[in-house]
């Protein structure tokens, strides 16, 4: 599934339709090379398969955003700052998925770290532990509300 993904990716011009029935197949893939790895104490194995995916989910964010974005950036722009920080969020979205800390439904856990943070109407205290929508969960921890239990 892995490799039908990447090679779809890399063999278009523009980024590769990712459904939700996508990711919960990549996440299987995963989940049973882990599994393996753990029923067979390999964890060496283990070790080096969680290095290839986070390097993997780091190049894919960066190919599919290069795909999204059709002009260059120079070194000197204000635009560099953005994207670098859009691509940051890109990566750890993309990390997340495949290491399956995102569920069916978009969520992901996470431990509040402001005093008293306010979402959808519902209070939190710091050190609560509560589940969010994946891409409010990213744009919280990267404003340092939250961190996302990984």
């Amino acid at each position: 599934m892995i490799r039908e993904y990447l090679k779809n990716e890399i063999s278009n011009l523009k980024p590769a339709k990712i459904s939700r029935e996508v990711l919960e197949n990549l996440y299987r893939e995963i989940q049973h090379v882990l599994d393996w790895c753990l029923n067979n104490l390999m964890l060496d194995v283990c070790s080096h398969y969680i290095e290839l995916l986070d390097d993997l989910a780091s190049k894919l964010a960066k190919v599919r955003l290069a795909k999204s974005v059709d002009f260059t950036i120079s070194e000197d722009s204000i635009d560099k700052e953005v994207i670098n920080l859009s691509l940051g969020i890109v990566e750890r979205y993309f990390k997340l998925t495949l290491k399956g800390f995102v569920d069916s439904e978009g969520y992901v856990a996470v431990v509040v770290k402001s005093s008293d943070l306010v979402v959808d109407g519902k209070h939190f205290s710091k050190g609560a532990l509560t589940t969010l929508k994946i891409h409010k969960a990213l744009l919280l921890e990267k404003l340092g509300y939250i961190d996302i239990v990984s």
